[in-house]
């Protein structure tokens, strides 16, 4: 899409340039000739501005997407596709692991965007504050804020009586709810995050 506006910002361009160039080089006496002249030289003008801030506009779009995505090291973003070069397929593609931590677990829609991820932590059980730390490295915000109070990373530590929260990143302006699967020993063994805040999370 960018290159189909660079080429017409280009071609547009070139005939408001040779237009200049044909109305300063000719000065017509005949003025339905220099009035054909001018309006076709305005028209590409138009043309060629109005193709430079669409492609413009498309240019920042597209290196935000890349910077924000490039900004998580090397995790797929929940709402962005997966990025296959990154990832393993699993069960058919039921879901993808990641090849950096094969801990993590991705599933994604027909269009191949990350709804959801899920984090492993067999066999090794860990705490209920180590998901809430590995959360801001899968959300890429390192500014979560936990349940509907909003509370910070360092005052949340969740339990089996709750194991589901929602999640609100301020770099994205976005809510997120997590569950979190304890063990008989109050430890986490797993838990997913999706995108959405849930009305039945804290």
């Amino acid at each position: 899409m960018k290159g189909l506006f660079f080429l017409i910002m280009c071609l547009a361009g070139i005939i408001a340039v040779g237009g200049i160039v044909v109305i300063l080089g000719h000065g017509y006496d005949n003025k339905s000739d220099r009035d054909m002249f001018l309006t076709m030289t305005a028209v590409s003008l138009l043309f060629c501005f109005g193709s430079y801030s669409i492609y413009h506009h498309l240019s920042k779009a597209s290196a935000s997407t890349k910077t924000e995505q490039s900004s998580s090291d090397h995790y797929c973003l929940i709402g962005h596709k997966i990025i296959k070069s990154q990832v393993k397929s699993q069960e058919d593609g039921l879901y993808y692991t990641d090849k950096v931590d094969p801990n993590i677990r991705y599933f994604v829609d027909d269009s191949h965007k990350v709804t959801a991820i899920k984090y492993m932590y067999e066999p090794n059980h860990k705490p209920g504050h180590s998901a809430v730390i590995e959360l801001s490295a899968l959300l890429n915000d390192k500014h979560l804020k936990f349940t509907n109070d909003k509370q910070s990373d360092n005052d949340f530590y969740p339990s089996s009586s709750d194991k589901t929260f929602n999640v609100y990143s301020p770099k994205y302006k976005k809510w997120y709810h997590a569950t979190l699967q304890f063990d008989g020993k109050d430890k986490v063994s797993q838990f997913s995050v999706w995108e959405g805040k849930s009305d039945d999370a804290e």
